[in-house]
């Protein structure tokens, strides 16, 4: 986790707006690599141990279950509230959760 992460965080906790959030956050790490872990099975040719000796001072977006792997290093959990079917184990609390809605448009 990088420790940018940690200073957005306690900077969104005091913002009122998702717009207000989202402009924090914009081009916030333009000069950083991001990883995205899914949850592939190619996942699992990794053990955790590797997974978080790799990415741990790096930007990481974890989507759904893929947090699994890397609890403690994780920069944004994407998630959805569908299949939601058990509360994540949040080791660290600077972890930025970010709830995705899926809008289908019907014409």
């Amino acid at each position: 986790m990088l420790e940018k992460t940690i200073e957005i965080k306690k900077e969104m906790q005091e913002l009122n707006s998702i717009e207000e959030r989202l402009e924090l956050i914009h081009n916030a790490y333009k000069d950083d690599t991001a990883y995205i872990l899914t949850c592939g099975p190619s996942l699992n040719d990794y053990s955790k141990e590797e997974l978080n000796e790799k990415f741990k001072d790096k930007l990481v977006f974890c989507i759904k279950h893929s947090i699994e792997a890397v609890y403690d290093i994780c920069d944004y959990h994407l998630l959805n509230l569908w299949n939601f079917e058990f509360p994540y184990n949040y080791t660290n609390p600077n972890t930025i959760q970010l709830y995705l809605n899926l809008i289908i448009l019907v014409r």
